[in-house]
């Protein structure tokens, strides 16, 4: 097993969950292969996750429009990496999200477990995020909120 490709995978998704709870949009859009599909299905509580959802364009708006004005927080843990081939691998990781929403929002808040089935594809000397399904162990929407002005938001 290549090391060095297993410690650039782990950085990856290191970079995802953070441009994600920084919403840093523009590096989210980075990380995805333009074929990319996010699949949750399993998390419940989300609207429009009947379907998965195809490109990295409408993979970044979906989750921009998902979280909302929330704060949120993804922990990546354990990850199981299988490098397929050179240009292609597979990770199963750990992964605990939460997600706060301000007061009044019409985005239920949310705290969940699951398993993320995710693949990767190295394009052009980088990897990328090419797949990202969950497997939903818990979840619920939270019932707590946060007050606006604790979020920097009134």
């Amino acid at each position: 097993m290549d090391l060095n490709t297993v410690e650039e995978i782990k950085r990856l998704r290191a970079r995802y969950c953070r441009a994600m709870d920084q919403k840093d949009w523009l590096t989210l859009a980075t990380l995805y292969s333009p074929d990319t599909v996010l699949d949750l299905r399993g998390e419940t509580v989300l609207a429009g996750a009947s379907e998965p959802v195809r490109g990295a364009d409408a993979v970044v708006a979906y989750i921009r429009e998902s979280l909302g004005e929330g704060i949120c927080v993804h922990i990546s843990f354990a990850p199981d990496i299988t490098l397929i081939g050179p240009h292609e691998a597979r990770g199963v990781w750990g992964l605990e999200y939460k997600v706060w929403q301000p007061a009044g929002s019409a985005i239920p808040p949310l705290h969940g477990y699951a398993y993320s089935y995710d693949d990767y594809v190295r394009i052009d000397g980088a990897w990328k995020v090419r797949a990202v399904r969950l497997k939903v162990l818990w979840s619920e929407s939270v019932a707590l909120v946060i007050a606006p002005e604790t979020q920097g938001l009134a």
